[in-house]
């Protein structure tokens, strides 16, 4: 039997007894949106990098958080946000030139996602957000 493809009035859900085959797998990832920033010497709560999320849905949040030129004082000194409201904290190395990266998955309404610094510190921020939505609507 030869493949036919799909139309508006073929079957969308064929099934495996006509011999018909599975139709490809739905796009995995939507929509990406990404914010990359420097900030030199943050004040406590200072804002690094966000990104606003358009509609509700799941999204895979990408963060790369590291310091340029400049090492930093304070460990261990950035959040993730949800609009106001604390997801998590997030561990960096302290020395000049390095990269943490992490990848988070968060169910969302409409709001923006941010990396806030939690204290004042003299360091070389250099922080990028991407939110890729795997299954938004709205």
């Amino acid at each position: 039997m030869a493949y036919t493809a799909p139309t508006a009035t073929t079957n969308i859900q064929p099934s495996i007894e006509s011999g018909a085959r599975p139709l490809p797998v739905q796009q995995f990832c939507l929509d990406s949106i990404t914010s990359t920033n420097r900030i030199v010497n943050p004040a406590a709560n200072a804002s690094l990098t966000y990104v606003l999320i358009p509609k509700a849905g799941k999204y895979a949040c990408q963060v790369t958080i590291g310091l340029a030129g400049t090492a930093a004082n304070v460990p261990n000194n950035v959040q993730l946000m949800a609009g106001a409201d604390f997801v998590t904290s997030l561990a960096m190395v302290q020395a000049a030139s390095t990269l943490a990266m992490y990848t988070l998955v968060l169910t969302h309404t409409p709001t923006h996602l941010g990396l806030q610094a939690i204290n004042a510190d003299p360091g070389d921020y250099v922080c990028t957000l991407t939110a890729t939505a795997m299954n938004a609507s709205g």
